[in-house]
């Protein structure tokens, strides 16, 4: 998983949600893609769980990666759809509830 930033030359920057994809190359290969465009990395990759039906849905994509906006992220691990395996990267400047570490149990 890769958290990722909206930017705006010379307006903002802010949070905006996270792609899941199936390996560290594919996540290098969409980004490397993108890299143009309003959404950026931030921070570290990092390994998590996911529902199957995530999964099947990354299998369908291009580069084997799916976005994920900050809304859907929470709700996937309130439902636990999605799992961390470590705490969570990137620029975050409000936890959303269920997304800390305690969210591995």
């Amino acid at each position: 998983m890769n958290h990722a930033i909206e930017w705006e030359p010379g307006f903002w920057v802010r949070p905006d949600g996270c792609t899941l994809s199936m390996t560290e190359e594919d996540a290098k290969k969409f980004v490397d893609k993108y890299s143009d465009s309003i959404e950026h990395p931030a921070g570290a990759p990092v390994p998590v769980y996911i529902a199957p039906e995530l999964y099947e849905e990354m299998k369908s994509k291009e580069y084997g990666t799916i976005w994920v906006s900050r809304s859907e992220e929470a709700k996937f691990v309130k439902e636990r759809k999605l799992i961390y395996t470590e705490k969570r990267g990137g620029w975050v400047f409000r936890e959303l509830s269920g997304m800390d570490n305690d969210s591995k149990q």
